[in-house]
């Protein structure tokens, strides 16, 4: 027996489907993903799921045994800022069990890995991925019957992440739905993929990307078949057409009618994504070498060390994920390799220009409008703007809007097209995969990989940087050191590079 049924499910904002006619059930063992591009309709989905939103038209049925859905909150409640990282999770008991039953606290830090030094630090002082990371396992403990997560993975680091995944496996007992554009994390712990496209859903009981691989499949199905029906009803429309021709007086064109109606009645659907491309090729590199550092320390604003790079080089092609645990200096040495002066031991190829992509898309100005950032920081005429704006997903009606007004998805995608507008050649990437959904990370990924593209990565996704890189470089005791491959760095988080079945 289902746990909780949507039947028939529609919702629309400004007379716009987002959800129409979806219908499920969520099950007793179930490990669900939810996946789809960024404005699908997951978040309202799951809202409605908890009862944050009413269905327009459709139902939501529980069964008896749910009487406790488990939502996570996207912030810490006001009421909990000022309470340490232990009684946040204490809390989430009744008052009756906090005194023989605080053991499950203890249990439940440890399985995310929270040092012990953390416990009494108020939550206010921690970082977002703790605050993260506590809001998930105060949700848990309280007991749900079923658990509901909005992208649990955002703002942790690899190694709360991996925390995260194996807290799922051992400590997690209740059926449990998750949204996530992390495939890593999703195939590691979902055994079902919900996706969500077009205000409709396909439904399978297999991980994140057996599904995306049967999706792909039954796309160039659909594909083809309706090619050929299109075919067919061209052939039978001709067929008539040439009977009017020599009989205008006749009927015998009426049966061939009658089956194009039917064929257009049941046409195949074929899948269409809304286009938002992301490009980055610029001017080519010609000379094999485009950088070298020797002898350099890398280190904080106030001067002290992080690591050192005896010897770096690194030429046309090269696309190197430097790895390593928080706070060790990753993101503070691509911040070294943009600035306008730099020390004689860092030596760029003059042919070199730079695409700098930070986490936090500081350099974009906020308040001016996406046509008028482009036209300010480009060359490229007013024409040539409203093409490419549209290429990569803004339709005409958003080019007034702010840069401050765009979603974080849709800043990153912007981001992207303005370095495509500089013709930079070479990128220095921190997290550009955060606010991308699973299709701009593989717009990304090929576009990377088919331009054969020059640049130094920083990202806590498993699926990119194995993707993508050609050389890891990790952070290891104060030195940078190649690998020969990311496992080695994963396995030293204790991250086994074996994804279970």
């Amino acid at each position: 027996m289902s746990l909780l049924s949507i039947e028939n499910a529609f919702f629309a904002y400004n007379d716009v489907p987002i959800l129409d006619r979806v219908s499920f059930n969520i099950n007793p063992g179930d490990k669900i993903g939810l996946v789809g591009n960024n404005g699908c309709g997951k978040s309202t989905l799951v809202k409605c799921l908890v009862g944050e939103l009413e269905l327009d038209n459709g139902t939501i049925t529980r069964s008896r045994k749910v009487s406790k859905i488990g939502y996570i909150e996207q912030d810490i409640p006001k009421n909990l800022e000022n309470e340490t990282l232990y009684n946040v999770v204490l809390t989430a008991l009744p008052v009756e069990e906090r005194g023989y039953n605080s053991w499950k606290i203890d249990a439940a830090l440890d399985a995310i890995g929270a040092p012990t030094e953390l416990w009494t630090r108020k939550i206010s002082e921690l970082s977002g991925g703790w605050r993260r990371l506590a809001l998930i396992v105060r949700t848990n403990i309280a007991a749900p019957d079923l658990l509901i997560l909005d992208e649990p993975t955002n703002y942790l680091d690899l190694e709360k992440i991996l925390h995260l995944e194996n807290w799922f496996r051992d400590s997690v007992t209740c059926p449990y739905l998750l949204i996530s554009h992390d495939r890593q994390f999703l195939d590691n712990v979902t055994k079902r993929t919900i996706t969500l496209r077009n205000g409709k859903i396909v439904d399978h009981n297999i991980p994140y990307s057996k599904s995306r691989e049967m999706i792909i499949k039954q796309d160039i199905m659909d594909a083809k078949k309706h090619q050929k029906e299109q075919e067919e009803i061209n052939r039978l429309e001709r067929a008539a057409k040439r009977m009017l021709i020599w009989d205008k007086f006749t009927t015998r064109h009426k049966p061939l009618l009658t089956r194009v109606n039917r064929i257009k009645d049941n046409l195949t659907d074929v899948h269409k994504e809304i286009r938002r491309d992301i490009n980055l090729s610029g001017e080519k590199i010609r000379p094999n070498i485009v950088l070298n550092i020797k002898d350099f320390t890398v280190k904080t604003p106030d001067g002290k060390p992080l690591f050192h790079i005896g010897d770096l080089s690194v030429a046309k092609g090269d696309r190197i994920a430097i790895l390593g645990p928080n706070g060790c200096g990753k993101t503070q040495f691509l911040r070294k390799l943009n600035l306008s002066d730099l020390p004689a031991n860092i030596r760029f190829n003059p042919q070199v220009g730079i695409g700098y992509f930070d986490q936090n898309m500081d350099t974009l100005d906020k308040d001016k409008t996406i046509a008028e950032h482009l036209s300010n920081s480009t060359n490229i005429g007013d024409a040539a703007i409203l093409i490419e704006l549209i290429k990569a997903g803004f339709p005409y009606k958003q080019h007034g809007k702010k840069i401050g007004q765009l979603s974080f998805g849709e800043r990153a995608r912007f981001f992207f097209l303005l370095l495509h507008s500089l013709r930079r050649n070479f990128f220095i990437l921190d997290e550009p995969t955060n606010h991308l959904d699973i299709n701009g990370q593989e717009k990304l990924e090929d576009e990377l990989l088919e331009n054969e593209n020059t640049c130094i990565l920083v990202s806590h996704d498993r699926h990119f940087v194995n993707g993508v890189a050609n050389r890891f470089l990790m952070i290891d005791r104060g030195r940078l050191r190649e690998l020969s491959s990311p496992e080695e760095f994963y396995k030293t988080l204790g991250y086994d590079t074996k994804i279970p079945v």
